[in-house]
């Protein structure tokens, strides 16, 4: 048969007009001060704060609406000195509206801390973090969650028979005089998990933070940061308002989602300038939360053989009830033979199909073993592949970190199960490297499904390491090609999962890691009717019916013309 040759012929199609404008420099720069004053703030911390990269920022203002927004094309890249940190914000939102007194903003951020120019700066950074600490939002919501308020410094009060405004609960005129102090105990209320607490009150509440003077600098901007409230020169006074019912914080001072609550008073001057990483904790002991209820003395020990016993049986509310409190008393608490109770309580709640709550309690394990300077395998595995296997976004980062971790552990002493779920994801990841890379990483052949894995000394560091080289945006929190290398596992094992293999899938699970999706992806069927009749025209009879492997044609021309794949269906599985 001839060759086909098909031949097009171009035609030029002219679009509409496009006109494209860009802020002049001098708008630009203007519109940039006013970021940093909304965004850095303009406390004595923020005067000490610079944006390395300033040239990522877009800005963009409705003259009709008066709405302010800026965007980052990359991470934004923030040294600050005052603190003594090095911060990289993935910026998701910035929204200012300056005659409304409304700012809001948003995004993922990561802390490296700066190496001081000798002791005498390390002690101030120190001092200088512990005062950004204390009477801050996550300062109350501590005390608030362990019942100590007045202990640590603060008045929680409720004014009455105030005008109401519709901004989110905060009054719209000046509180009267009539003002009572809120116990605790009648906001807060238990959360989905055991280091959670749940906030409700209506209106909202006036907190007053008397251990400090307002700094200089708020009383320079306090009649706009206070909104039209009363301003007391003498105090650190904010107020409070809740977005939405039942807003969750956790007991170290963490509020669940950004925009729960809305700031007025100090706190609303206090921005990024005044942040501090998740780990930091003030001198002295961390408060201990109080729990929201009386609760039994539990034996740990006890408590944790019957939660384990009844996650093994199917028992998961049961298993809630057993090992919620253990890790309430202890996040990092472990047991020799069957690891950390967060592992378990994070398989309790997966299921029940409860994968956010067992995500936040798989992190604060992890997050409280690493503090302790120890690590559990089964409670990194298990919150690496949930969290892709749910496609679970926000979860990405900490996840991404996880997994780096779980590949350092090639360089330790592993239990037999542990270096099974180990030498998985080393198994998943060797197609990846080229034969320099594996020469450097596994010693002799691994065998062609990678079940001779032998990783060399140093193995786990060189791996960390190489991950770090494909990072597409080293500035952000985030490794973007590790992210897309596990949400590629979790697809190949949901759909081309062999669970007896060494990488978890079969051939397309391991291309489909390496190239992603095909470009097209076809199943093949033979009409095998004219070979039937072949056969039985020469009078030979069939022992039974003709079948052909099921098989499927892989196309990647978006990668190479050349590179496709035909995979055949033996053994009961494709190769």
């Amino acid at each position: 048969m001839a060759p086909l040759t098909i031949r097009l012929a171009p035609r030029v199609v002219e679009g509409g007009g496009i006109e494209v404008t860009a802020l002049s420099d001098r708008t630009w720069k203007r519109h940039r001060k006013t970021f940093e004053r909304f965004f850095l703030g303009v406390s004595r911390n923020a005067s000490a704060c610079e944006i390395l990269n300033p040239e990522v920022l877009d800005f963009r203002l409705d003259e009709a609406t008066g709405q302010f927004t800026a965007r980052a094309a990359e991470p934004l890249l923030i040294e600050n000195r005052a603190l003594g940190y090095r911060l990289r914000f993935v910026l998701d939102e910035f929204v200012l509206r300056e005659d409304d007194h409304f700012v809001r903003y948003r995004g993922r951020v990561g802390f490296a801390a700066l190496e001081p120019g000798g002791e005498r700066e390390r002690r101030r950074w120190d001092r200088e973090r512990e005062r950004a600490y204390r009477g801050s939002t996550r300062h109350f919501l501590t005390a608030l969650a362990a019942d100590r308020l007045w202990e640590e410094g603060y008045l929680l009060l409720s004014e009455e028979d105030v005008a109401q405004s519709n901004y989110a609960g905060v009054p719209g005129s000046r509180p009267s005089d009539r003002v009572t102090g809120v116990p605790p105990g009648e906001i807060v209320g238990p959360g989905a998990l055991p280091f959670e607490r749940t906030l409700d009150f209506a209106g909202y509440l006036k907190v007053v933070f008397f251990e400090e003077l307002p700094s200089d600098a708020f009383l320079r901007y306090q009649r706009y940061a206070s909104r039209g409230l009363p301003i007391n020169e003498e105090q650190q006074v904010s107020w409070i308002a809740l977005n939405q019912p039942g807003t969750t914080f956790t007991v170290d001072g963490h509020v669940a989602d950004t925009y729960g609550l809305t700031k007025f008073g100090y706190w609303y001057f206090e921005r990024v300038a005044e942040l501090l990483p998740r780990e930091y904790q003030p001198p002295g002991a961390p408060i201990a939360a109080a729990p929201v209820a009386p609760a039994a003395s539990v034996a740990l020990g006890e408590g944790f053989t019957a939660g384990v016993d009844a996650v093994e049986g199917g028992h998961f509310s049961a298993a809630v009830q057993q090992l919620a409190p253990i890790v309430d008393a202890d996040a990092a608490w472990q047991h020799t033979e069957h690891g950390s109770a967060a592992y378990w309580l994070g398989r309790a709640y997966a299921g029940q199909g409860l994968a956010e709550q067992a995500h936040r309690v798989w992190l604060q394990g992890l997050e409280a073993l690493a503090a302790a300077g120890r690590f559990d395998v089964p409670l990194a595995d298990a919150f690496v592949c949930s969290v892709f296997a749910h496609r679970a976004t926000e979860w990405y980062e900490p996840a991404a970190w996880a997994y780096l971790d779980l590949l350092r552990r090639l360089d330790h002493p592993l239990r037999e199960d542990d270096r099974a779920r180990v030498h998985r994801h080393l198994a998943q990841l060797v197609p990846l490297l080229t034969e320099a890379e594996r020469a450097a990483v596994l010693e002799g052949d691994p065998g062609p499904l990678y079940q001779a894995l032998r990783p060399r000394e140093g193995a786990g560091a060189w791996l960390a390491s190489w991950w770090s080289r494909q990072d597409p945006l080293p500035g952000s929190g985030l490794n973007e090609r590790a992210a897309e290398h596990l949400a590629r596992v979790a697809y190949a094992e949901e759909h081309f999962g062999e669970p007896g293999l060494p990488a978890g899938y079969d051939d397309r699970g391991a291309v489909f890691v390496r190239y992603g999706p095909p470009r097209t992806l076809s199943p093949l069927q033979f009409d095998l009717t004219r070979s039937r009749q072949a056969i039985t025209s020469s009078g030979v009879a069939l022992p039974g019916p003709l079948v052909t492997p099921a098989a499927e044609f892989w196309a990647y021309r978006h990668v190479d013309d050349l590179v496709y794949y035909l995979f055949v269906e033996q053994g009961g599985r494709f190769r």
